[in-house]
């Protein structure tokens, strides 16, 4: 990809999202290094962090619950919560900022696993840093894309068509006692998120996909819902 594009940073954020935890450190790097590549995006993102105490911020983003569990209060100006994430960025790839313990203080509960919580932030840090930081550079990522992508967005009919699967899934998933409850919570993510990304992007919907059904494949009474999934997704053209 060009280095005048945006395209590596928001590949490197799509893919993060759609990770797991495990690969956290080599896709936290790779989006770090799509942002040095990309001197546009570099240097607006240079510019917000000049002066940025990101531990005193961090320090005063933990806020307590009605539950009394601490939760996470990101900085509301578009410039205040790009310094803020990637700062973050920065440090737990440099290990000054453990993600382990970060995960666990303010996006696990009891019942939650490690990639559930890593999914909540990526959702709430991740995708929202790939869509401000595209705004700060005046860079519509809808438009960017659908521009240049072979495969258009599914339309509301076909949409729907395939979230009737979806949704069917996500009910089983409900109530299936069967399967691990760390990969149930993880197939139950994963499904809701391919379910609200429908109408967006191809490749995101692809790439959502993809995650689903490599994390569901050693569950075969999945297969139901998985292959009428694909094959929807293939007469609609967005995966081959």
């Amino acid at each position: 990809m060009s280095i005048a594009s945006p395209d590596a940073f928001i590949k490197a954020c799509d893919e993060m999202s759609c990770a797991k935890f495990i690969m956290s450190d080599k896709y936290i790097t790779q989006v770090l290094k799509s942002i040095a590549a990309y001197p546009r995006l570099y240097e607006i993102l240079a510019c917000c962090v000049k002066d940025y105490d990101f531990p005193s911020a961090l320090a005063h983003a933990g806020v307590n619950a009605a539950s009394n569990a601490a939760m996470i209060k990101y900085p509301e100006s578009r410039e205040e919560f790009c310094a803020f994430v990637f700062s973050m960025l920065w440090e737990i790839d440099a290990k000054r900022l453990n993600l382990t313990r970060f995960l666990q203080e303010f996006y696990m509960s009891e019942t939650d696993n490690i990639n559930l919580a890593y999914k909540n932030w990526c959702y709430d840090a991740i995708l929202k840093f790939k869509r401000t930081a595209l705004g700060l550079m005046n860079i519509n990522n809808d438009k960017l894309y659908y521009n240049n992508e072979v495969s258009r967005p599914l339309n509301r009919t076909q949409a729907e068509e395939i979230s009737t699967y979806v949704s069917e899934m996500i009910i089983f998933l409900s109530k299936e006692t069967d399967i691990d409850i760390d990969a149930r919570e993880e197939l139950y993510v994963l499904a809701q998120l391919l379910n609200s990304s429908l109408n967006g992007r191809p490749k995101l919907v692809y790439g959502i996909w993809i995650g689903l059904k490599n994390t569901a494949k050693p569950f075969a009474f999945l297969n139901y819902y998985l292959d009428n999934i694909e094959r929807l997704l293939k007469a609609f053209e967005i995966i081959n």
